[in-house]
C-alpha cells in the first residue's frame, strides 16, 4: 500500500533558532504587573540572508498561556538594536496575563521591507519556571492526524493524565493553531472548558483525580459556585449545564474573550 509523504518547503530560507539560544525570565512586580525580560538572544553568524536585512528586521516577543487564553504579541527593536543592548535586551509587561507561572514566548525576526518571516524561535519557556501544580497548565495539546477534522478533545486518557486536545497536524502552523489568533482562541478556549467540566459535573471519580481537582481549583478563583454534586442523577443534569455555562461566562469574562476576539476581527476587517 502506498505511503502518503508530506513534504514542506521553506522557500523564504526561514532560520530556525535553538530554544537554548534564547532566554526569557518573568516575575511579577510590587503592582502585579506581569513582567517578561529577555536575557539571552544568540542569533547564528551563518545565514542565508542579506545581511543588511537582516540586521535591520524587526523582532517581534509574542507570549501565551494556553489556560487563560492569554496572548501578548509587540515588536521590540530591531536585531541592529537588540544586539547593541546589555542585559536584558528586553523588559515588557505583559498586558493581559495574571500570575507569572506558565507562560511560553515566540520571537520572529521579520523583514522590514517585505514582512518575510527570516528567523523563528519557538515554544521558548522562561527561566526557573516550575509551576506549581495549581498553577501549571490545564491544556495539553499535541498534533494528530484527523482528516478533515480541525481539532478534538480526547478523552482515552482520562482516567490518567486527563483530557488533551488534539490538533490536525496538516493544518498550517498547527503547533500554534490554538494560540497565534485571539479569534480562535476566543472560539475555542471556552468550548474546551465546558466540555472538560460538564465531564467533571458527570464523573465524580474524575473530580478526586490529579488533574480533576486542578481544573476544579482553576475554575474556584472566578467562579464563586461550587461544581454540583449530581450523585449518578441524570435528572440533574440542568444543574451542571447550568454552572458550566456560568464557569464559561466567568472565565470569559475574566480573560476579556470579547475584547480580544472583537480588536482581531476588527483589525482583520481594517486590513482587508
Amino acid at each position: 500500500m502506498s505511503r502518503k509523504v508530506q513534504r514542506r518547503f521553506n522557500f523564504t530560507n526561514r532560520v530556525r533558532i535553538p530554544q537554548s539560544a534564547v532566554a526569557f525570565a518573568v516575575e511579577e512586580d510590587g503592582s502585579g504587573a506581569v513582567v517578561a525580560r529577555l536575557l539571552r538572544l544568540e542569533l547564528p553568524e551563518d545565514h542565508p540572508h542579506d545581511e543588511a536585512a537582516w540586521l535591520a528586521a524587526d523582532v517581534v516577543m509574542e507570549a501565551w498561556r494556553m489556560s487563560t487564553a492569554s496572548y501578548f504579541r509587540k515588536p521590540v527593536g530591531s536585531v541592529k538594536d537588540l544586539k547593541a543592548k546589555a542585559t536584558p535586551l528586553v523588559e515588557e509587561a505583559l498586558e493581559g496575563f495574571d500570575g507569572a507561572a506558565g507562560i511560553t514566548f515566540r520571537l520572529k525576526l521579520v523583514d522590514k521591507a517585505d514582512r518575510r518571516l527570516l528567523a523563528e524561535a519557538d515554544k521558548v519557556g522562561s527561566d526557573g519556571d516550575v509551576p506549581p501544580a495549581d498553577r501549571s497548565e490545564l491544556i495539553v495539546v499535541r498534533p494528530e492526524d484527523l482528516g478533515d477534522l480541525p481539532w478534538m478533545i480526547d478523552w482515552s486518557e482520562e482516567d490518567g493524565s486527563g483530557p488533551v486536545v488534539l490538533v490536525n497536524r496538516d493544518m498550517v502552523d498547527h503547533a500554534n493553531y490554538l494560540t497565534h489568533d485571539a479569534a480562535l482562541a476566543g472560539a475555542i478556549v471556552p468550548q474546551v472548558f465546558r466540555e472538560v467540566l460538564f465531564r467533571l459535573c458527570l464523573r465524580d471519580d474524575l473530580q478526586h483525580s490529579p488533574w480533576g481537582k486542578k481544573w476544579i481549583e482553576h475554575v474556584s478563583r472566578f467562579h464563586g459556585e461550587p461544581i454540583p454534586q449530581l450523585g449518578g442523577d441524570i435528572g440533574q443534569l440542568n444543574l451542571a449545564d447550568t454552572w458550566v455555562r456560568d464557569a464559561a461566562v466567568s472565565f470569559a469574562a475574566q480573560h476579556k474573550l470579547k475584547d480580544k476576539t472583537n480588536d482581531r476581527l476588527m483589525a482583520a476587517a481594517e486590513a482587508g
